[in-house]
């Protein structure tokens, strides 16, 4: 017999996004409150396709004067990474925040109009739970369980391969519509219940409940 208990978010720390949260948490990080803002919150290594990622926001940065990207998170080509982003001149428009703790990150999620995930491999991402409780909508790749999470055409974009042409239109897909934007915020009020912490834990104390009323030969540990 076997019992999947599944990881949550704390809904009280990730609000929806209002304007007003937005503007505070765009204040904060020093951008204009008419920017386009992309986040992006992962382990800057290959397996979740930073390098494509920064390929995607270099092309995008050349035709969209109001776009910038935040990108939380540290790994192995943080360094390849920044110096990437100094060399093409883009340092204020490419923000490389480093490790950011998890009460930072509601003003993270306030601050931008979607979240990117190019992993080519993954279980169930904390970011994209934190982004869909925020209320916004998700460009990623249909790997793990974001196909679970991220509808296409509803609450974001599934883009197939870890492609910098893929990620690029992905991202100006919802970025130019206006509809995909209130379309995640609609469906991600819902959507957002699914992923309570607290009832995750209640998930996992049924399990142990369900777990000590089985026959005492069936929890024995299994050796050798």
């Amino acid at each position: 017999m076997t019992y999947v208990a599944e990881p949550g978010v704390d809904l009280a720390q990730f609000p929806l996004v209002t304007p007003q949260s937005r503007l505070a948490a765009r204040q904060h990080f020093g951008l204009a409150a008419d920017a386009e803002v992309v986040g992006v919150a992962a382990r800057l290594v290959r397996d979740k396709g930073m390098l494509e990622v920064l390929g995607a926001a270099e092309q995008l940065l050349a035709t969209r004067p109001r776009l910038h990207f935040l990108i939380a998170g540290t790994g192995v080509l943080e360094r390849e990474l920044r110096e990437r982003v100094l060399a093409a001149g883009l340092a204020d428009r490419i923000h490389l925040l480093g490790c950011q703790e998890t009460a930072e990150m509601p003003r993270f999620y306030a601050a931008i109009d979607l979240l990117v995930l190019a992993s080519r491999r993954e279980g169930r991402p904390i970011s994209v739970m934190e982004a869909v409780a925020s209320g916004l909508p998700v460009v990623a790749t249909p790997v793990g369980d974001i196909p679970l999470m991220v509808k296409n055409g509803i609450n974001g974009v599934i883009i197939n391969g870890v492609e910098e042409a893929a990620i690029a239109q992905g991202i100006a897909q919802v970025l130019e519509s206006p509809s995909c934007t209130r379309r995640a915020y609609q469906h991600n009020t819902l959507l957002r219940h699914q992923f309570d912490y607290w009832a995750c834990c209640g998930a996992v104390e049924g399990i142990y409940q369900n777990v000590a009323l089985l026959p005492a030969v069936w929890r024995q540990p299994i050796l050798g």
